[in-house]
């Protein structure tokens, strides 16, 4: 696996199968009518939406080569004791000599997220709320304590070190995880996994979760 920088912290099933063919009704006339067709039976709800692994793929491939876009500095401004230490350019420097949530900054990583098209409405917005959430806290947390908590790993994948484009051939849907509209793509790397849920939506397969375990 790929050592992340510090600077970087960062099935959908369908509906089960129709009901039995209707059966032929018979006229009083006793000439019986033709059998009534039945409609073709959608897959059954164990079948997660054949994309969705392509799509955690694509993202992932994306996400490789776009690490340094979405650095924790561009959303967390750095004190200036602590911006040398982790590499932390001079523009995300805080004026308060205390780590600070960088809200343009935050604009501008949530926005490069949605415009992958890579994920739900519902995971930017989560995403967004747990990084304002982990700023907060830091107020009184200081430099000389070490690298600031929740932003001490990469802020998608909760992981100090990457995958690397090699291992994407291990993608795989996880058995049995197709529930109602999503699934859960699973990318294993050594002893550890991360878990990406997916879902169908109208535009294509998206991604709502993404968990390490």
């Amino acid at each position: 696996m790929m050592k992340l920088p510090m600077t970087l912290v960062a099935a959908a099933s369908l509906a089960a199968c129709g009901g039995p063919e209707p059966a032929a009704t018979v006229r009083e006339s006793s000439k019986p009518t033709p059998p009534v067709a039945a409609s073709p039976a959608p897959p059954a709800a164990t079948s997660a939406p054949k994309d969705c692994p392509a799509t955690v793929r694509t993202f992932l491939q994306w996400y490789y080569q776009n690490q340094e876009r979405l650095a924790t500095y561009v959303v967390l401004s750095y004190p200036q004791s602590a911006a040398a230490a982790f590499e932390v350019p001079p523009g995300h420097v805080s004026k308060s000599g205390r780590y600070e949530l960088n809200e343009p900054g935050l604009a501008q990583y949530i926005g490069l997220l949605d415009s992958t098209g890579f994920f739900s409405a519902s995971f930017l917005a989560n995403k967004k709320q747990e990084l304002a959430r982990k700023a907060g806290r830091l107020t009184s947390f200081r430099p000389d304590d070490g690298p600031p908590p929740g932003f001490d790993a990469d802020l998608l994948f909760y992981s100090q070190e990457l995958y690397e484009p090699e291992d994407l051939g291990s993608l795989r849907l996880k058995p049995g995880a197709a529930a109602g509209q999503s699934a859960v793509v699973v990318l294993p790397i050594m002893d550890r996994r991360w878990e990406f849920t997916v879902a169908q939506q109208s535009a294509g397969c998206v991604i709502t979760a993404i968990a390490f375990k």
